[in-house]
């Protein structure tokens, strides 16, 4: 990662927050030390594992500093304000879900993961439910939050991981959407897409 990346970070008790990288310590054992300065102001000293997404600093200070207030709001909504934001509700993940398998030989850009791969990535999801890629760094981390952080994203993938970091959705079973499905749909979130739940 380069210096003024803006990350989403683990400060090591539970809690994640938004900032930049202001220094990178690497250690003998390969690994590296951060410290990253907290959209909020805090200094925060952490490992590179803790680092749980991440996308380059715009060149310009001025769009660099938009961008930390854009994920940091982000990083603050619920599952309807992250499908508002989006303008993707639970038909549209649904739809991403059935497509992702089919549609992974699709080579028009470099956000779908291997031909014939069940997986997908935050970038390709929008590209499959709007037909245009991210217009925003801040749009592609709402996406992967959708995806790998809530309820209804839980319903259809499952995040997959790579040192330590979410960087792909897999598409779950036919058997396990249905039962994730009725879990939803009978459970509290039911009333949030009713829709959805009646097919």
């Amino acid at each position: 990662m380069n210096i003024g990346s803006i990350c989403e970070f683990d400060d090591g008790k539970g809690r994640t927050y938004i900032g930049s990288l202001v220094a990178t310590e690497h250690k003998s054992n390969g690994g590296a030390r951060f410290e990253m300065m907290g959209a909020n102001g805090n200094t925060y000293h952490i490992g590179e594992k803790s680092v749980t997404f991440s996308t380059p600093p715009p060149a310009n200070p001025k769009e660099c500093a938009k961008l930390l207030k854009d994920l940091n709001k982000a990083h603050g909504e619920d599952a309807v304000e992250l499908r508002m934001a989006l303008n993707v509700d639970a038909e549209l993940i649904a739809l991403a879900w059935e497509e992702t398998d089919s549609l992974m030989e699709y080579s028009g850009s470099q956000e779908w993961p291997l031909p014939h791969s069940d997986t997908i990535t935050a970038g390709a999801f929008l590209e499959l439910v709007s037909g245009a890629p991210a217009n925003s760094p801040a749009e592609k981390y709402r996406a992967w939050r959708l995806l790998g952080f809530t309820e209804l994203g839980h319903i259809f993938f499952k995040a997959i991981k790579e040192k330590g970091r979410v960087t792909s959705f897999r598409a779950k079973t036919a058997k396990a959407v249905e039962d994730a499905k009725k879990a939803f749909c009978n459970g509290s979130h039911g009333n949030e897409e009713p829709g959805f739940c009646l097919i």
